[in-house]
């Protein structure tokens, strides 16, 4: 899974493939993650990109895709299946 800053707006249209892959909303989860994920890259490089999304969080996070290959999807599901019947 990746995270995509899209910040002209164009990523899905012109730079991504999207019949190897899905661009799924972010849900909660991802949003926490998100956040420590660029908190901690700021704090260990002081990084000025990183440090402007955390103070526009509200505005950069509507800026963020979530791209998920289909086939790791695919797996997910099958996995989640197993575990159901498995219960």
């Amino acid at each position: 899974i990746a995270y995509v800053l899209d910040e002209t707006g164009d990523f899905v249209e012109t730079r991504c493939n999207t019949e190897m892959v899905d661009i799924d909303p972010l849900e909660e989860d991802d949003i926490e993650y998100l956040r420590i994920k660029i908190r901690r890259h700021y704090e260990y490089t002081q990084s000025a990109v990183a440090r402007r999304i955390l103070d526009q969080w509200e505005e950069s996070l509507r800026k963020f895709v979530k791209v998920v290959p289909v086939d790791y999807k695919r797996a997910l599901a099958l996995l989640a299946g197993e575990q159901y019947a498995g219960e």
